[in-house]
């Protein structure tokens, strides 16, 4: 199941190319937004495509997909376990440190050893700026920059 856009069918047609390579048959469902994300809160898809887009550089704005709580995002992992939730409370309670760093890296591992997920695309982001735009720096993590940006003032 994924949404009905050209891009996202295009993906999906891709994945299924690949999964025919390997002697595994998927059948591509196409859905709206409102479709999709009540299939899958209903847990009636077999396999499904969600997006996610980091807004902070931080290996918790992914890792929190997979954290079960009573709030669950929405997003069609859960994903349930005792000593994952755990360590994420705890490495999300600490400040940024080698010691965190290392929960973080440990609660990916689990994620890679645990959780049927495939991490599909990883859209390349373009920008373009006008001259007189100040403190632009490109990054991947490109949503809440532009309270960082300046406009030059026309001297006339």
């Amino acid at each position: 199941d994924t949404l009905s856009d050209t891009t996202q069918k295009q993906q999906a047609e891709l994945f299924q190319q690949c999964m025919k390579a390997i002697g595994i048959q998927v059948n591509v469902v196409t859905n709206t937004w409102p479709e999709l994300i009540n299939k899958v809160r209903k847990k009636a898809t077999m396999i499904h495509v969600m997006g996610w887009t980091t807004d902070y550089p931080d290996a918790e704005n992914f890792l929190r997909l997979f954290y079960y709580s009573d709030n669950a995002l929405g997003i069609g992992a859960y994903f349930n376990d005792a000593t994952f939730n755990a360590l994420y409370k705890k490495a999300v309670a600490m400040p940024d440190s080698p010691a965190r760093t290392a929960l973080y890296e440990q609660l990916n591992q689990m994620l890679g050893e645990r959780v049927p997920v495939i991490f599909v695309v990883h859209p390349t982001h373009f920008s373009l700026y006008q001259s007189w735009v100040e403190n632009y720096c490109f990054t991947e993590f490109h949503y809440g920059t532009e309270q960082y940006l300046d406009a030059k003032r026309s001297k006339k």
